[in-house]
């Protein structure tokens, strides 16, 4: 184990479910509770969703059965184990170049990710103060620009967050990551449970049922399509390096295949509770359906204030959407530093502090580019961005081209590159038949799929 082999040479997950919960917790982020659903109210509800979980789990499964591999067999980082599993299959080291490509899109997504899960805590916050009671949408709006206006409060939230996400990844994964998870996760679940529940009673769920579950396919056009694969591919985590990080320290025994569902099936499951906790308070209130990525943090605050007991529901969604919030941020963490202890033989506090004032440092460009820096487009000069501030060029070039890319050459690497007795060994505990259709999967229909995305994206 390289990269623990200071503090933890040994370590193993002290279970299946525990790793589970650690990867769940990883997946499960704000692309769930604060993404999908403002992306689903702007494609089609039902239509969008049944594209999403055909490519979740045609597309997703399969990637992360290839990431937990790489991990397993190679029991490093992923470059290192990208370079180890090349070696084995007598191909060339340069393949390790995916590892690099997908930890620069990891750090560039933490550096925002960390602000907007920021923006839970001061949402906490003001909650819990009460500032939502009777609030209108046109107050709601304003509340929200005024946080958006104020680059010092968002640089402390990130400051909580990043302090936060260190002190957990610097303990390492038995200390740190797997203890503070496997609590974590738990009651987030029961929460975002007992919140869908409220919404059943509150709310306008039967309204909030035919939008998710009954499809108008009429809706479905080539960029219901996209959106929906993007989301998909966004959301359970494929693409980081942090499911290779994690497979390293996975045993012989465990199925990958099994593994691998299980977590997209409790990713998406989280997904669907998101919606059916959301949509009721939406529908019963009159509030905007497609209200893009303003449907948590300037839609729901009015539902909050109109309903019994709303800053107590308030603090608990916006606490729970923190939960999924931190504990994604920690999995985005672990890669980098693993890989930094590996490169540079850092001691894990170190290179955690470093990275983690680094994030903290850089994240101030996003924080700025909601405000003094809204009128700056870096790459005014290209024709797909010359509208893009900072924050929106660091997520589309990170989410929809370098993650997209890194986990295509994964699936050639893994579907065309390593040699056939590798996988089969890390598959052994599979049938025939989840063998065959993994290769098909990630040597045809993965890469296919992500091409056609790339294609539609930057061409048509």
């Amino acid at each position: 184990m390289t990269d623990l082999a200071a503090d933890q040479p040994e370590f193993r997950w002290s279970s299946r479910l525990s790793f589970v919960l650690v990867a769940s917790g990883f997946a499960v982020g704000l692309g769930n509770i604060w993404r999908f659903p403002y992306m689903t109210g702007e494609n089609g509800g039902a239509a969008f969703l049944l594209i999403y979980l055909a490519c979740a789990f045609g597309i997703g499964v399969p990637l992360i059965m290839a990431e937990l591999m790489l991990g397993r067999r190679g029991k490093k980082g992923i470059v290192g184990s990208i370079r180890a599993v090349a070696a084995e299959s007598k191909a060339s080291r340069g393949w390790s170049w995916i590892g690099i490509f997908a930890l620069t899109a990891t750090f560039a997504i933490l550096v925002y990710y960390v602000v907007i899960a920021g923006w839970t805590l001061d949402y906490i916050v003001r909650s819990g103060a009460g500032s939502f009671a009777d609030m209108r949408p046109a107050q709601s709006i304003a509340a929200f620009d005024a946080l958006m206006a104020s680059p010092g409060r968002m640089i402390f939230w990130g400051a909580c967050v990043v302090v936060m996400m260190a002190l957990v990844v610097g303990k390492g994964l038995k200390n740190g990551i797997e203890k503070v998870t496997t609590i974590l996760m738990p009651v987030f679940f029961a929460g975002l449970v007992l919140l869908s529940i409220y919404a059943m009673i509150v709310g306008d769920m039967g309204q909030a049922v035919r939008f998710l579950f009954f499809p108008d396919f009429s809706k479905i056009d080539g960029n219901t399509v996209i959106m929906a694969v993007g989301q998909a591919f966004f959301s359970v985590g494929v693409g980081f390096g942090t499911m290779v990080s994690f497979g390293g320290y996975l045993d012989k025994d465990t199925s990958i295949a099994g593994v691998a569902g299980t977590i997209v099936a409790a990713d998406t499951g989280v997904a669907l509770l998101a919606g059916l906790t959301i949509f009721p308070f939406v529908f019963q209130y009159g509030l905007e359906i497609a209200s893009g990525p303003g449907l948590v943090f300037e839609t729901l605050p009015v539902a909050f204030g109109a309903m019994p007991g709303g800053s107590l529901v308030g603090v608990a969604f916006f606490l729970l959407l923190f939960l999924a919030a931190i504990t994604s941020c920690i999995g985005l963490l672990e890669p980098l530093v693993s890989y930094t202890i590996e490169k540079f033989g850092m001691t894990r506090p170190i290179a955690t502090a470093i990275l983690g004032g680094l994030i903290w440092v850089l994240g101030f460009a996003t924080v700025f580019s909601f405000n003094h820096w809204d009128d700056l487009y870096p790459l005014a000069w290209t024709g797909m961005f010359a509208d893009s501030t900072i924050y929106i060029v660091q997520d589309m070039i990170a989410v929809n081209f370098i993650l997209p890319v890194g986990a295509l050459l994964t699936a050639i690497f893994m579907g065309w590159i390593t040699h056939k007795d590798i996988w089969r060994n890390e598959l052994s505990s599979s049938s025939r038949l989840v063998q065959s259709l993994w290769l098909f999967a990630v040597r045809f229909v993965a890469p296919v799929t992500i091409i056609l995305i790339l294609a539609f994206a930057y061409i048509g």
